[in-house]
């Protein structure tokens, strides 16, 4: 298992931001655990995916919508 450093950003129109550290095997179970808190602050929100940006950085989609930004690094390496 890696750490990986999760950086949630303007999520809920701006309202929620902050950092967490998961534990994953690779960037997909990462990936994963990142929707997976995103979903405990948007419950009302359903069918989520990310959109990469490049570097890290993925836009958060819900229903076609721009719901917030998360940034993705293995830990040892942010």
């Amino acid at each position: 298992m890696n750490e990986w450093l999760i950086e949630l950003k303007n999520i809920a129109g701006g309202k929620i931001s902050g950092k967490i550290i998961v534990a994953a095997l690779d960037l997909q179970g990462a990936k994963q655990k990142a929707l997976q808190e995103c979903r405990k602050y948007l419950p009302e929100r359903r069918n989520f995916y990310l959109e990469a940006k490049g570097n890290g950085v993925y836009t958060i989609i819900s229903d076609l919508e721009d719901v917030g930004e998360i940034v993705i690094r293995r830990h040892d390496q942010a």
